[in-house]
């Protein structure tokens, strides 16, 4: 998905807001060039389902996780992007060819990989947006709040988030403990 793409299709109601990153906070970091490129001509969304928020450094390199939750050097291999619903860091893994993470403070900051890059996570967000749209289409406003889910979008949004990054629908990932989480019903 270009930059482009995916400015054009999350953008398609005037409510929504990328906020792209300033061009010194991706220069330098271990991440494929294609990622960087993305986050300063696109961005990402400064909030969107399933309760992720995103936001870019006014200055400087984007930060790593042992300077801002006081954690040991091993963590500097991981710079913020955002956060979850639960106050965790979603981050770029630097040693990992900039996967997306979130590190669960719960657990030591274990690391669970959301999607395998940057243009992977863009088009699960876009996929999630529809998901949630068509949830509500059906069952009312607050469908996915509720978990008042049809099993064939459960099916469909499965098989499209398979699609895009089979990795981060793998189980104890993200993607899989999120369609878990709606199967179960727990908002």
């Amino acid at each position: 998905m270009s930059p482009e793409s995916f400015c054009e299709r999350w953008c398609d109601d005037e409510d929504e807001v990328l906020i792209a990153f300033p061009a010194q906070s991706v220069a330098g970091l271990s991440i494929p060039e294609t990622s960087r490129e993305f986050l300063k001509s696109a961005g990402l969304p400064d909030s969107a389902a399933p309760f992720l928020d995103f936001q870019a450094p006014e200055s400087g390199v984007l930060p790593d996780v042992s300077e801002k939750w006081n954690q040991d050097p091993s963590f500097q291999r991981y710079r913020i992007i955002g956060n979850n619903g639960s106050g965790d860091p979603v981050c770029l893994d630097e040693a990992e060819n900039g996967r997306v993470v979130y590190l669960n403070h719960d657990l030591n900051f274990k690391p669970v990989l959301i999607n395998s890059s940057i243009t992977a996570l863009a088009e699960s967000l876009l996929i999630y947006r529809q998901f949630v749209r068509d949830c509500q289409e059906q069952n009312g406003e607050d469908a996915w709040l509720d978990c008042d889910i049809s099993e064939a979008l459960l099916v469909r949004l499965n098989h499209d988030l398979t699609r895009i990054d089979s990795t981060g629908i793998s189980p104890g990932c993200f993607w899989s403990m999120e369609l878990e989480r709606l199967r179960e019903g727990d908002s």
